[in-house]
């Protein structure tokens, strides 16, 4: 599999460079090779001091007034203790770049992002990777963050939305181990602050039992959840392979969504060619016509990364207040 070696982790447009192999039967050379060229890096530990914070490109590019707005916002975090929310240095700035560094913007979706972890238990609580139905969806990769960014530098993640069996598989824990996901790569690759997210739904598979699976409730969280909660931009919103059963489920999203967002919203059909003209080739797999590596690549990565972050996401899953505000 070929991975373009990237500089992550500045304010400044990511580097691409020459092409770098991965081999997936070395995992302590994929690791090595995954930190140095393309600046991932294993996750910190959320119990330890926040010294990881020292090591973040994007804090250590802020000027005077970006200092000052995160000194400030952390004050008022300080006084919201009954959020039980992550206090790391990174984490605020989150909130603060995507909101513009307007202090009530960013207020309100660190408020969003908090309540919403204890609101929704059914993605946000029980977050063992462990857990058999989270490892049989790891196995058929239903969620990828895809390993290449495209030319932009945005994180592309992959959504195989007819990769399950609905009559298995609940949507619910789609979406947890979706969110686990992003969780997971937001906090260990900081370009993603900058950059933003490329959803690419690959509607392939999808059958009346995948659509009557996804309630309007479901799409309501999700939607939500990005607009208003997650402190990531989505840059675009791509769907391939459209089929008929899912067309209704895609009015009910856009039902909820505001009008950036439907604006970022494209159907692409079975045309890669059209997809190329808005993610680059060298970002997707082979199966969209890309050299990006293989679907089977790259669900056996993100099953042995996500599985050895078990400790990461146990300790993450406590911030969150402790009793359940009221909706």
């Amino acid at each position: 599999m070929t991975v373009s070696g990237c500089e992550v982790g500045s304010s400044n447009e990511a580097k691409m460079e020459g092409p770098i192999k991965l081999d997936f039967q070395n995992n302590n050379d994929q690791e090595e090779v995954l930190e140095e060229q393309c600046g991932w890096k294993k996750c910190p530990d959320f119990s330890s001091d926040p010294i990881h914070d020292s090591k973040r490109t994007v804090l250590k590019n802020l000027n005077e007034e970006e200092r000052d707005g995160l000194k400030k916002f952390r004050e008022w975090v300080d006084t919201q203790s009954h959020l039980n929310p992550l206090k790391t240095d990174f984490e605020l700035i989150k909130f603060l770049i995507i909101s513009k560094y307007d202090q009530e913007k960013a207020k309100k979706r660190f408020v969003n992002f908090y309540n919403m972890r204890a609101n929704v238990p059914e993605w946000f609580s029980n977050r063992d990777p462990l857990l058999p139905e989270l490892q049989a969806l790891l196995d058929l990769g239903v969620f990828l963050p895809l390993l290449n960014k495209d030319s932009l530098g945005r994180q592309v993640i992959l959504v195989r939305a007819g990769g399950h069996d609905p009559r298995v598989h609940s949507q619910e824990n789609i979406f947890k181990l979706g969110c686990m996901m992003v969780d997971y790569i937001s906090e260990r690759d900081e370009s993603i602050v900058d950059h933003g997210v490329v959803l690419l739904v690959d509607l392939e598979g999808v059958n009346y039992q995948h659509a009557l699976h996804l309630t309007p409730s479901i799409v309501k969280k999700a939607v939500n959840s990005w607009q208003s909660c997650y402190p990531i931009r989505i840059k675009r919103f791509d769907l391939i392979k459209v089929a008929l059963a899912y067309n209704v489920v895609l009015n009910i999203f856009r039902k909820f969504m505001k009008q950036k967002l439907k604006d970022r919203m494209h159907t692409h059909g079975y045309d890669m060619e059209s997809l190329h003209k808005v993610i680059s080739p060298e970002a997707l797999l082979d199966t969209y016509a890309g050299t990006g590596g293989t679907l089977e690549e790259h669900t056996k990565y993100w099953k042995k990364t996500i599985t050895e972050a078990r400790d990461w996401f146990l300790e993450n899953e406590k911030y969150k207040p402790n009793c359940v505000p009221s909706k």
